[in-house]
């Protein structure tokens, strides 16, 4: 999934790159850096971390987001690219094939589709999941 996510960065012109100099601000995973084109992660994430958080950063670009104090336009472009990258990362066929092998706890789900448990939660929100 991450060439995929590469991909689609290197289409709108954005590197996905490690934050190797500390240029991510403390407590954050990953960051888009509109101005530099670039995407930076954490070294050491887990795979499915990295994943969601780099297509969620994705999906800032997507969606040509820029970095804003505004905390009600902050909180509307935070929830846009989870959404993005939710449906980026999960499809519906995928998410049923999962849940034929693993069944419907969100845990083994995430585990079996390489993403968090919040994104499944967030995926089972957007499709009006009920299990």
């Amino acid at each position: 999934m991450i060439s995929e996510l590469d991909r689609i960065a290197r289409q709108a012109g954005v590197r996905i790159i490690p934050d190797l100099h500390g240029e991510l601000a403390p407590g954050d995973i990953a960051g888009y850096f509109h101005r530099s084109r670039r995407i930076l992660y954490r070294l050491g994430l887990p795979h499915a971390e990295l994943v969601c958080a780099v297509a969620h950063e994705i999906g800032h670009v997507v969606h040509g987001d820029e970095h804003t104090t505004d905390p009600v336009r902050y909180a509307r472009q935070e929830a846009r690219a989870d959404r993005w990258a939710v449906g980026a990362l999960i499809t519906e066929k995928s998410y049923r094939e999962a849940e034929l092998v693993v069944g419907s706890h969100a845990g083994a789900l995430a585990a079996e589709l390489s993403v968090t448990v919040e994104y499944i939660h967030l995926w089972r929100e957007t499709h009006a999941y009920t299990h």
